[in-house]
């Protein structure tokens, strides 16, 4: 597949001179899909045709002036991550969980000539990166060793070198490995880290039918990725040391450990406009704007080999560092984004609908080294626009407290060429109860898939593996009105 190398986070591939960055940096911090509140992520992006409460800050800002009393809305998530890994026809499952606040933010109306405006505040912890994923199979094929030989001429900084996995060979000074193949391989991959945003927006009232309204978000966060791979010759193939051709060596095993530390921050606004006919419908239009982020980095990367009769092999790292280390500083711009949605509201039962579209062509890196910028000619040629389309349903339940949320949500695949399975499906049940006339506890729960591949090294297939991601969020959410 074309995009398959795209997909790794090339860190583990490249020479310790070589950033660390890739398109998947550029489109993990494009295409969050997280939620601002229960209410809303049971709806989806749908509940951008209703937008009448807190969460209307974040949807269509617009919906702020709505609201005619002033309110308080705070949540809490607590999510399971359900990943299986499929490597070398070896299917690997795993899962983690995590807890963290959703949103903390206030409402405050007041009236005006036209009707209602209205200023918001509020935190979201608007994406989560947390993830854990493990891989093993035996590969016939192919090895991690000549794709770390061929990372770089400089021996000092080649960690097949290093480690006594490849040497030099008839005068010629050409790297040669005899490990190719045949041999037990595995990985343990952790990604942690999220995007929060502290975010201030207002929503006026134009007339009785018409209202816009404008937000601004500061965001700032983090991205840690750390990598465990481990070869073994499990067939004892590679059980003599050739000192004369090299034509063998008395491998035993090798681990190479990888990590990566992204702290950024960044800013947008959105602009939304709300219109309102008979009570019952509504419609409304959104643009954001691209989101200007600041990434600064940090990398580094340890390998040894063991051999037959005991040795241990461990590079002579630079500067006397017990690791490979790098840095780097530079701009992500991330796209506008539009949307256009719309509701209707009959006595019990509302209906919602919304679109977005993201054109990821458009992500640029920037105030960056020349080997980064060359990203974006690639970004042209295998991301594309990407599409996401929701529906839901907000039901009350006549004679009761209570209410009852629905919605599913669809986001088309971020690469050209890309494998079944990598458009995401997202569906939202949740439900509300009135503790008081002013006071309700909303519930949600949450449930999306998709699939992605990546390279463990190389850029073909032989050492491909896919990865598909089933979170469960369960999300409570409290909300006070005065």
């Amino acid at each position: 597949m074309k995009s398959t190398f795209l997909l790794l986070l090339i860190v583990l591939l490249q020479g310790t001179s070589i950033s660390a960055q890739t398109i998947e940096d550029a489109v993990r911090y494009s295409t969050t899909t997280g939620y601002s509140t229960a209410r809303a992520g049971a709806m989806g992006l749908s509940y951008s045709g209703i937008s009448d409460d807190y969460a209307a800050l974040y949807y269509n800002p617009a919906g702020l002036s709505l609201l005619t009393t002033s309110e308080f809305s705070v949540g809490l998530e607590f999510m399971k991550m359900n990943t299986s890994t499929n490597y070398l026809q070896t299917s690997t499952p795993l899962s983690s969980s995590f807890v963290s606040p959703t949103n903390c933010g206030f409402v405050f109306p007041f009236k005006i000539n036209n009707g209602i405006a209205a200023i918001a505040l509020g935190y979201n912890h608007e994406g989560s990166f947390d993830n854990t994923m493990e891989f093993t199979g035996f590969n016939t094929i192919s090895s991690i060793v000549p794709s770390l030989m061929n990372e770089t001429s400089d021996l000092f900084q080649n960690l097949a070198y290093q480690v006594f996995l490849a040497d030099t060979i008839g005068g010629t000074g050409k790297l040669h490995s005899p490990i190719t193949g045949n041999i037990q391989q595995s990985g343990f991959i952790t990604e942690r880290g999220g995007i929060h945003s502290f975010t201030a927006g207002v929503g006026i009232s134009l007339s009785k039918s018409v209202s816009v309204g404008i937000n601004f978000s500061g965001k700032s966060g983090s991205y840690t990725y750390s990598s465990e791979y481990q070869e073994f010759d499990k067939l004892n193939t590679y059980n003599f040391n050739d000192k004369i051709n090299f034509s063998s060596v008395d491998f035993k095993s090798l681990i190479l450990n990888s990590d990566i530390d992204q702290q950024f921050s960044g800013v947008n606004g959105t602009v939304g406009i709300q219109g309102r006919f008979d009570n019952s419908i509504r419609f409304g239009v959104t643009i954001k704007s691209p989101t200007f982020y600041r990434i600064e980095e940090v990398f580094s990367r340890t390998i040894s080999a063991t051999f037959d009769n005991g040795d241990i092999a461990t590079p002579k790292y630079p500067e006397n560092e017990s690791s490979y280390n790098g840095r780097n500083t530079y701009d992500i711009i991330t796209p506008f984004v539009f949307g256009a949605s719309l509701s209707y509201h009959y006595q019990w039962i509302t209906l919602s609908a919304a679109a977005e579209y993201n054109d990821l062509t458009q992500i640029q890196f920037d105030d960056a080294l020349p080997e980064l910028l060359k990203l974006n000619n690639q970004i042209l040629k295998t991301l594309n626009g990407s599409f996401t389309y929701s529906i839901g349903t907000e039901v009350e339940i006549p004679t009761t407290a209570f209410i009852l949320r629905a919605g599913y949500s669809g986001v088309s695949a971020s690469y050209q060429n890309d494998i079944v399975g990598a458009e995401q499906s997202i569906i939202g049940l949740g439900a509300g109860v009135y503790l008081a006339p002013n006071i309700r506890l909303d519930l949600l729960s949450r449930f999306s898939t998709y699939s992605q591949p990546r390279a463990n090294y190389g850029n073909g297939d032989e050492a491909r593996y896919i990865y598909t991601v089933s979170p469960t969020q369960i999300s409570v959410q409290f909300v006070y009105r005065y």
